[in-house]
């Protein structure tokens, strides 16, 4: 079985798995996954929401499944799903003095990169 997709965004990369609920535009909901390793350094993620309904539900079983809906997508989606739904104990306030370099204009900006539509955001 292959291990990579077609993605209409991103071309051929890795397949991942996450919730249905990380799946496209989606916002601070959370990113819940086992540790990454060098055997799987994409392993499967979920939302807050499916950690509750797995919690409740003792695990992984047909009814937590059926909440999560697992879906298929590229490691480049599911990189960006990290990115918009991972909480961290930084607050936009602290990341004002953050300076990155424009893959798209090449240009230096500072403040935190609210927009990660960017192919190759670079930190300095």
């Amino acid at each position: 079985m292959s291990e990579t997709i077609q993605c209409s965004a991103h071309g051929e990369s890795h397949k991942a798995y996450v919730c249905k609920h990380l799946v496209g535009e989606q916002f601070g909901l959370g990113f819940n996954r086992e540790t990454p390793t060098k055997r799987n350094p994409i392993p499967d993620a979920w939302c807050d929401a499916c950690e509750g309904c797995r919690v409740e539900f003792g695990g992984w079983n047909e009814d937590s499944e059926r909440y999560a809906g697992i879906s298929l997508i590229c490691a480049a989606c599911y990189q960006r799903a990290l990115l918009c739904n991972q909480k961290t104990a930084v607050t936009l306030d602290e990341l004002s003095s953050l300076r990155w370099k424009c893959g798209s204009c090449e240009e230096w900006h500072t403040g935190p990169m609210l927009n990660i539509g960017f192919d190759h955001p670079r930190y300095w």
